[in-house]
């Protein structure tokens, strides 16, 4: 790092024989941390870009549970300037454990990152998210030029660093950060981070001209919030799968930024998560009993009894095991499953055709529902955790999975359900619809069952196509796992789309900056 990475300009007459250079600006990056999908989808796009010459390199917080331990500290304390207050940070250096050439920098502010949670307790939230995740935004561009280097691309990931797109067009683009550009990836729009009221962390916030209901860098919106002013602000908008890119600039479907999507369409791209089929597969799994594949269905069976053993349920080869791991949202169809007065599980639970076991947690509500029924039921088994090790158990050993979402941007256990022999059955939505193919009477080409409507009598229809086909025996239904199980979603795919974006924003002349420092906003 002791010599000077080529600005953007310096490098265009050579821009054959340098690489790409592009920084993840993100708050979940696994194995250091993750609470969902988020930081298994950085941690395989860093990898898969660096296998195809990118220079690329990670921004996250150092939370509570980051050890030291193989870091290096960065000489240089690096200066942020959030809002008009400038912080004093240290930042630690690692490298990507799936790919050690890539580095991964850590913000090291005790007062903000050291504590129990990432985002806050449960649903609830810290108070100064903003702040936390605005110093995070910004160090993006103070560690480039302690170190240096200039990226091409800033990438930032939904709303807590969505801030990036915005700093970069309102103060760093004549800050030494002209040719830079910036991507915004938005794995859901539902959580859209502070307005912009409380605390004023980034430019757009300390302008006396932007108020609520008028004009979003030249776009009417009453949605200030951290994400909207993130798609005002960025060169691209990416969501996380192609139907649900275009799902959400639909009346009602955007979650109140409808209109600024629909305002930027031509800077909307919908490119599907892929999935590290090194970690997701049921030949080499350590997580499993045993092991199978698509030519040794047979030995499943006892990754199903292990499985069901596991939640306690009695083991009956006569009846399928219906599986679920999600957390208890309404989002994800709980509310459609488990409601006293109109949910369809119960009613289906009764009839003892199939045992249903489910790991995941949430709101208190549906813990408590699940608890109940799995007292009550001897065919259901309920796990209120986040657990590994049994998450690959319920892939592996469910027959059928569930994921009756209200929407899904992307989701990922439909598509480890595929790899592992488990038909999906899911709801006709973002990346569900992108990944799993209905099964019809004909054609031969489905590898699961799809709700057309997203309702507690249209998923007990779905659920009776399921138990349908089991009857149908083992010689079909393993026709359906098989072709499952041929499908691949990669990193390595989803790494080439993110890949010729960057090359195509890259080359885009830059926005006009709006402002020329802090001191226009003063």
């Amino acid at each position: 790092m002791s010599s000077r990475s080529p600005t953007i300009a310096e490098s265009e007459g050579a821009a054959a024989s340098l690489p790409l250079r592009v920084l993840l600006i993100t708050t979940e990056l696994t194995p250091f941390a993750r609470v969902g999908g988020l930081g298994d989808m950085i941690s395989g796009l860093a990898a898969g870009l660096a296998k195809l010459g990118v220079d690329v390199r990670v921004l996250m917080p150092r939370y509570r549970w980051i050890r030291y331990a193989g870091m290096y500290r960065i000489p240089r304390p690096v200066v942020c300037e959030v809002g008009t207050t400038e912080y004093r940070t240290a930042v630690y250096e690692a490298s990507l454990p799936s790919h050690p050439r890539v580095p991964v920098y850590f913000v090291d502010r005790l007062d903000l990152f050291d504590r129990e949670f990432i985002y806050g307790p449960s649903s609830d939230l810290y108070e100064d998210n903003d702040l936390r995740f605005g110093l995070l935004s910004a160090a993006a561009f103070s560690l480039s030029r302690t170190l240096r280097w200039t990226p091409h691309v800033f990438h930032a990931h939904d709303w807590p660093t969505a801030p990036v797109a915005e700093l970069l067009r309102y103060r760093e683009q004549l800050a030494g950060f002209a040719e830079s550009k910036s991507v915004l990836t938005i794995h859901n729009p539902a959580h859209s981070g502070p307005d912009g009221r409380r605390v004023a962390v980034t430019p757009l916030e300390q302008m006396s001209n932007v108020e609520a209901g008028t004009q979003l860098d030249g776009q009417a919106t009453t949605n200030r919030s951290s994400l909207a002013r993130g798609i005002a602000t960025c060169d691209r908008i990416v969501f996380v799968s192609p139907s649900f890119a275009e799902e959400v600039m639909q009346p009602g479907r955007g979650f109140g930024l409808e209109e600024l999507l629909r305002d930027r369409r031509d800077a909307v791209h919908g490119i599907l998560n892929g999935v590290d089929y090194r970690r997701w597969n049921p030949s080499n799994d350590r997580y499993l009993p045993g092991s199978f594949d698509i030519d040794s269905l047979d030995e499943r069976d006892a990754v199903r009894r292990a499985l069901m053993r596991e939640f306690g349920v009695p083991v009956e080869r006569g009846r399928p095991v219906i599986g679920m791991i999600a957390r208890l949202d309404e989002q994800k169809g709980f509310r459609e499953l488990l409601d006293r007065s109109y949910g369809c599980l119960e009613p289906l639970l009764k009839q003892n055709r199939f045992a249903f076991v489910v790991l995941g947690s949430g709101h208190d509500e549906f813990e408590q529902r699940l608890r109940e029924l799995a007292n009550r039921y001897r065919n259901v088994g309920v796990a209120i955790r986040f657990d590994e090790r049994l998450a690959h158990l319920i892939e592996g050993g469910s027959d059928f999975f569930l994921m009756p979402s209200r929407y899904e941007p992307c989701g990922l256990n439909q598509i480890y359900s595929l790899r592992y022999g488990s038909v999906p059955i899911v709801s006709d939505t973002g990346g569900l619809k992108d990944t799993i193919t209905d099964l019809s009477a004909d054609d031969g080409e489905g590898t699961g069952i799809v709700i057309r409507q997203n309702d507690p009598e249209q998923i007990k229809e779905a659920i009776e196509r399921a138990l349908a086909l089991w009857q149908r025996g083992p010689r079909i239904l393993n026709a359906v796992r098989q072709r499952g199980m041929k499908k691949r979603f990669s990193i390595e795919e989803m790494a080439k789309q993110y890949f010729g974006l960057y090359e195509s924003v890259a080359q885009t002349e830059a926005r006009p900056a709006a402002l020329r420092s802090n001191r226009d906003l003063r």
